[in-house]
């Protein structure tokens, strides 16, 4: 049996477009998965590359009727105060960004002090 995955790519970059390297993006279920017999990790790592980039594969979360959403947690590199962004759902697709589950269509940006929202762009702490 398969295991049903969908691949979540991120994308961070600073104000100016330059790629963010070495920052953290975890992904946590907020409860367990169990899929045909399977329990699916809670967590999944992973750290940008010199793109800017970080692939994670991610359990879609309807593949089981068990209610569930995953938080995810970016931290750039040398920074002590991660973003936060829960409840996101993590559809049955084959591929999808990280900016099209929080709602948007640009980059994460890693900038300023707290996360506001600016139509296109998720900017957050360095």
């Amino acid at each position: 049996m398969t295991l049903p995955v969908c691949q979540v790519t991120a994308t961070l970059v600073d104000p100016s477009g330059n790629p963010i390297t070495g920052a953290r993006i975890t992904a946590k279920l907020t409860a367990p998965i169990v899929y045909g017999g399977v329990v699916i990790p809670l967590c999944e790592f992973g750290t940008t590359d010199s793109a800017g980039k970080c692939v994670l594969s991610l359990c879609p979360n309807g593949v089981v009727a068990t209610p569930t959403t995953y938080s995810f947690e970016i931290l750039p590199q040398g920074s002590i105060r991660p973003v936060y962004f829960h409840g996101i759902t993590v559809p049955q697709v084959a591929a999808i960004t990280l900016e099209a589950l929080l709602g948007g269509s640009g980059s994460t940006t890693v900038w300023d002090d707290t996360a506001m929202w600016d139509d296109t762009k998720i900017w957050a702490e360095a």
